[in-house]
């Protein structure tokens, strides 16, 4: 009976274990924070900046001052006033030259729109990615686009 309840808390947590790490495989980094659906930007604050949030009468309030260092998501970019961008959860923080931008690059995109990181066909292709290849060489193009033989001291002939 003992062996029992010990195989079975083995068991579950080995599951708990298994369902935790597939949860973190789906995590897509970028930086210090976390990319999430919906998030089309960042702001990184070079130096101490205001910090807003949008009161229940919708007027924006100073929150706190995030120091240099910090990072924001950035879910929309309102142009009133200079330009806020909005942060999620009522935060926004005013445009300005002590912020840095920054966009997700398309390889980021691609793994969060596939929730995974482990699947090589969601990536982006490159441009030379896929280069067709002649089976026979010998009559491949060079560089003024004509076709040269390759030598005879290089065949097996």
């Amino acid at each position: 009976m003992k062996n029992l309840i010990i195989a079975a808390l083995i068991f579950s947590a080995l599951l708990i274990t298994t369902a935790t790490l597939a949860k973190a495989s789906t995590k897509v980094m970028w930086g210090k924070t976390k990319l999430r659906k919906g998030q089309i930007d960042k702001v990184t604050v070079l130096c101490t900046t205001q910090l807003y949030q949008k009161d229940h009468e919708g007027i924006l309030r100073h929150s706190h001052w995030p120091i240099g260092g910090e990072e924001f998501r950035v879910y929309s970019f309102s142009g009133h006033d200079g330009g806020y961008y909005e942060g999620g959860g009522s935060l926004y923080i005013k445009k300005s030259t002590v912020l840095k931008y920054e966009t997700p690059s398309k390889f980021k995109i691609a793994l969060l729109k596939n929730n995974t990181v482990d699947e090589k066909s969601s990536l982006p292709k490159t441009k030379n990615e896929r280069l067709p290849v002649a089976e026979d060489m010998s009559n491949a193009p060079i560089s003024n686009g004509q076709t040269s033989p390759i030598s005879n001291e290089f065949t097996d002939k």
